[in-house]
């Protein structure tokens, strides 16, 4: 597993890796569920998130949230 940010002047990118090909999906988790909230929660707070397959196996999620413009200094 590799965790990654990157920021620019207006967003900040979190992507995290591994090496499952499965790629998530958002779902309604139900009250007892032990998981599958992840990507709902991710979903509800970041400007865009989503998914790709990684070369020679595995998997990338990532989220992007906008930063608030700079102020005159």
């Amino acid at each position: 597993m590799r965790l990654r940010l990157r920021r620019t002047d207006r967003r900040l990118i979190i992507e995290v890796t591994d090496g499952d090909d499965h790629l998530p999906r958002r779902r309604r988790a139900e009250p007892g569920d032990e998981s599958g909230r992840g990507i709902a929660i991710v979903a509800t707070i970041a400007s865009h998130w989503g998914s790709r397959r990684t070369p020679g196996g595995g998997k990338a999620v990532w989220c992007e949230f906008l930063l608030p413009k700079p102020t005159g200094a």
